[in-house]
């Protein structure tokens, strides 16, 4: 048995949270994921099934990063049931199958690299880790953003590719 959350030395006192134990952590990693994926679901998927934001995978990140590796596929099978249970009616299972995977795959990377560069699992926030964190987080904000301007200045370039190859029709049955 364990906590997830656990203050040693000079990290961060979550005080209040002791309670969270091994059995109780990955159901609620589940039940906050589900949310968070019915959020994504209905949301942020814009008409072509891109979804502009995932924030389930932010859940699943903070589980990896507060709770021992030894513990992470339980993690890991809560995000993948959120994901389904999310998605069904939406996507086909295949389709499901494929973002579950694909998800648990980008944070356990995620939460394995940020757990390399602080030198720290479970994480223990120090100002040292913290700022390479924020650092961490800093990048994947830009990432993200630039991906939606991207995807935005993409579906203004169609909506444009479309409005002219109208006109020309138009010209054309004239």
């Amino acid at each position: 048995m364990y906590n997830v959350i656990v203050s040693e030395g000079d990290g961060m006192d979550l005080g209040g949270f002791r309670w969270i134990s091994s059995y109780w952590a990955p159901v609620l990693t589940g039940i906050a994921y589900y949310l968070a994926a019915l959020l994504g679901v209905h949301y942020t998927i814009m008409p072509e099934g891109i979804a502009i934001a995932w924030p389930p995978n932010a859940v699943l990140l903070t589980a990896f990063l507060l709770s021992p590796r030894k513990t992470w596929w339980l993690h890991a099978l809560a995000g993948v049931g959120g994901e389904f249970a999310a998605d069904l009616g939406s996507f086909p299972v295949w389709q499901i199958t494929g973002f579950a995977l694909v998800n648990v795959g980008e944070t356990l990377f995620s939460a394995l690299l940020i757990g390399r560069l602080t030198r720290s699992h479970p994480l223990n926030l120090t100002v040292k880790n913290l700022g390479i964190t924020i650092g961490i987080i800093l990048v994947a904000i830009a990432i993200a953003l630039y991906q939606v301007i991207n995807e935005v200045m993409h579906m203004s370039k169609d909506d444009d590719e479309d409005s002219e190859n109208n006109k020309t029709e138009k010209n054309q049955s004239k």
